[in-house]
């Protein structure tokens, strides 16, 4: 893990360049929470104006220039629902971005009309072509794959590994401990991609491997969490520390089995999924692939969940919330996962 040299960059050396570059004084600095890796704040300024301050958590991820270089090639490509970037400081890690005002909504609370205005967004993101000239202005997104079986090989092993790694380690917490012991959480995990891979027709659809051509645009962490609802009824898609070319199949489950989702009725993912096939410009068979794609989702987030049991998760953490409690955010860890492995219960039986 790259080593964080911004961590002890002072707010008050940042917030002299923010007021340099606005050529006015800061009149006020709130910080918000919310995220899991960085540092956030509105500030205003004595003329009036707001902002979005973002310090970035420094690491192998470059996440600054991820997340301001998606919003200036979408915006420049006329995509506006994203912030603008006014000011970014790659030595000190930091950006200034315009304030959007608006709510955050849960799955629970998406309406149809959210949904509509979500699917055109990703629709209008994926309309957007490898062949085409813009793959020169932007990179592969963070843990691209080409075919469902590299998702597996590549970011579930790898974190399935991962904490395995930690739970061997002398400095366990002690609760994490207890879970892994009780559970036997990272077998149960490897056992359902064994039973995905023994299916003859899944695991025809796990290996296809898609052409290059119908790679897509996407931000990749994609849920209700990362989504500002206005009061005019838009949204401003924000947090894309993750963007780049990827398999346009991921992103519709990955948004669906998304923690940040939980609660959207059966009914309206049906919704969703239907509309975006009848929509969508990518080819069908990548569309045919949905299915599975959902099953490895799933399991997917469940290995995000035990990653987050590990040290390099835990730092990260520590560094976005200044009251971060490890023993609460793994008492969360914890629940979310058994009731993800239960739904995959729900779903085995049906």
């Amino acid at each position: 893990m790259i080593e964080n040299p911004n961590l002890e960059i002072g707010l008050t050396h940042v917030k002299e360049q923010v007021s340099s570059y606005l050529d006015a004084g800061i009149r006020e600095t709130s910080q918000l929470y919310g995220g899991l890796n960085n540092r956030v704040f509105k500030v205003t300024s004595e003329d009036n104006r707001s902002f979005i301050l973002k310090l970035y958590f420094k690491d192998e991820r470059r996440r600054l220039q991820r997340e301001s270089g998606a919003y200036e090639f979408l915006r420049k490509n006329g995509i506006e629902d994203v912030p603008k970037v006014f000011f970014k400081n790659e030595q000190d890690y930091f950006a200034l971005y315009s304030f959007e005002d608006g709510s955050k909504k849960t799955g629970a609370d998406l309406t149809i009309p959210d949904l509509d205005l979500i699917l055109s967004f990703i629709t209008r993101v994926q309309e957007f072509k490898h062949t085409s000239q813009v793959s020169n202005d932007v990179g592969d997104a963070l843990f691209s794959t080409r075919s469902l079986i590299e998702v597996v090989n590549g970011p579930i092993l790898f974190r399935i590994k991962e904490f395995e790694k930690y739970i061997k380690s002398p400095n366990v917490n002690s609760k994490t401990r207890e879970f892994e012991k009780n559970s036997d959480i990272s077998k149960i995990t490897r056992a359902r991609l064994s039973k995905i891979e023994s299916n003859a027709i899944s695991n025809e659809k796990l290996y296809y491997q898609i052409d290059p051509s119908q790679i897509r645009l996407s931000p990749v962490d994609f849920g209700p969490q990362n989504m500002i609802f206005r009061k005019s009824g838009s949204i401003c898609f924000i947090d894309f520390e993750y963007f780049g070319w990827d398999d346009p199949v991921k992103l519709i489950p990955s948004f669906l089995t998304h923690e940040a989702t939980k609660g959207l009725t059966p009914e309206k993912q049906a919704y969703f999924i239907g509309k975006y096939r009848n929509i969508s410009s990518v080819p069908q068979n990548i569309l045919d692939r949905l299915d599975v794609t959902l099953q490895v989702s799933a399991l997917n987030w469940i290995t995000v969940l035990l990653w987050g049991f590990t040290p390099e998760k835990i730092n990260s953490r520590r560094y976005s919330d200044a009251n971060f409690d490890e023993n609460t955010y793994v008492d969360h860890l914890i629940n979310e996962i058994t009731r993800r492995v239960e739904l995959l219960d729900n779903l085995d039986s049906k």
